[in-house]
């Protein structure tokens, strides 16, 4: 089981970035087959008010079977976090927009 604040947290921490580097974000959570997707939509620096109140201390299963957690956290430079998923193993993937390599810009 995964609590889903720590976990981000912890994501933020390996990509080196703070809730102040959130633009915003979109975050969902469903436990069951059968339960309603708890989810939050927050901009800025709201974004962790309502993270914390929405799923303070909630848990999920992160390994294997069907994804549970599903978002997307886009921050102030452009670059973003999104949920990976493998046959129902889940992480958050770290994403930049790629840079035109020099060798290809006296092409266009």
């Amino acid at each position: 089981m995964r609590n889903i604040v720590q976990e981000l947290q912890e994501e933020l921490i390996y990509i080196n970035k703070t809730i102040e580097d959130i633009e915003w974000g979109t975050v969902s959570c469903s436990r069951g087959y059968y339960e309603t997707p708890q989810t939050i939509i927050a901009k800025g620096p709201s974004f962790d008010l309502v993270l914390h109140e929405v799923f303070e201390g909630v848990e999920y299963d992160n390994g294997y079977g069907s994804q549970k957690l599903h978002g997307t956290i886009v921050f102030n430079d452009g670059t973003w976090l999104s949920r990976g998923e493998y046959d129902g193993s889940e992480w958050w993937e770290y994403n930049q927009c790629p840079t035109m390599p020099e060798e290809l810009k006296g092409l266009l």
